[in-house]
């Protein structure tokens, strides 16, 4: 018993992945430039409150630059968990560039970091 495979005279065309650079780059460049333009490298003023929500509760929630900070990092870090479900050529280098960013971040965090908050983990 024999059987035939037939296969397509020319692929359709192939999909190249679009390029798309971390995103968690923007908070990282957004507090790297204001600490070390406007702080001076002291980022003691992102305890500063921007404006206030209201909580189920019926207490104000002073959300402080810090705070808003982290809110759009987490928000942008669910849209990089999402982009790195493709399987592009693209995607690889991206994934490559968040860790050399996560690489950065942790080594922001250990080396610059003012010396009450330094952790003992980061004991350089």
């Amino acid at each position: 018993m024999t059987e035939s495979v037939i296969l397509p005279s020319h692929p359709g065309p192939r999909r190249r992945g679009l390029f798309v650079p971390p995103l968690l780059v923007f908070p990282f460049l957004a507090y790297n430039l204001v600490v070390f333009l406007f702080f001076g490298g002291n980022p003691v003023n992102w305890g500063a409150g921007l404006f206030a929500l209201p909580m189920p509760s019926g207490m104000p929630w002073a959300i402080t630059a810090g705070d808003f900070l982290l809110v759009v990092g987490i928000i942008l870090l669910f849209f990089e968990v999402l982009k790195s479900t493709q399987t592009a050529r693209a995607s690889i280098v991206e994934h490559m560039l968040s860790m050399v960013l996560f690489v950065v971040f942790l080594i922001e965090s250990c080396w610059w970091a003012p010396p009450r908050a330094r952790s003992s983990s980061c004991s350089w």
